[in-house]
C-alpha cells in the first residue's frame, strides 16, 4: 500500500513538473498564416506595381521584393516573438499580434485585387 501511494505521489509530481509546450500546433498555424498573408500581400502588390498604374503607399517597403521582404518578415517575426512570449506567460490573447498581421495583409490583398480589376 505504501508503495502504491509513493508511486502515485511520484507520478503526480513528475507530470505536474513537466513544462507546458508553448509552440504547439495552434501557435505554428498562426505563424504560418501570418507569413503566408504577408507573402500574398506582397506578391499581389508587386503584380499591381508592374502594371505601372499603382504605387506602393508604404515608404518602408519600396518598389521591389528586395526591400519589401526583409521588412515584412521582420515585422512578422516580431509579431511571432510577441505571440510566443504572451503564450509562454499564459496570456489568453497570445494570438492577437498574429491576427492583427493577418487581418492587415488580408485587407491589403482584397484592396489590391479590387483596384486592379
Amino acid at each position: 500500500m505504501k508503495r502504491a501511494i509513493a508511486l502515485m505521489l511520484l507520478l503526480a509530481v513528475s507530470t505536474s513538473a513537466q513544462p507546458k509546450k508553448v509552440a504547439d500546433k495552434k501557435f505554428w498555424t498562426m505563424i504560418a498564416a501570418s507569413f503566408a498573408s504577408a507573402i500574398a500581400d506582397e506578391e499581389i502588390t508587386q503584380h499591381a506595381l508592374q502594371t505601372g498604374r499603382f504605387r506602393e503607399a508604404n515608404p518602408l517597403l519600396g518598389r521591389s521584393r528586395k526591400t519589401a521582404y526583409p521588412v515584412l518578415f521582420g515585422i512578422a517575426g516580431a509579431q511571432s516573438l510577441l505571440s510566443y512570449k504572451l503564450k509562454k506567460d499564459n496570456s489568453k490573447i497570445w494570438w492577437l499580434p498574429q491576427t492583427i498581421g493577418i487581418g492587415t495583409h488580408g485587407f491589403g490583398v482584397s484592396y489590391n485585387l479590387a483596384l486592379s480589376r
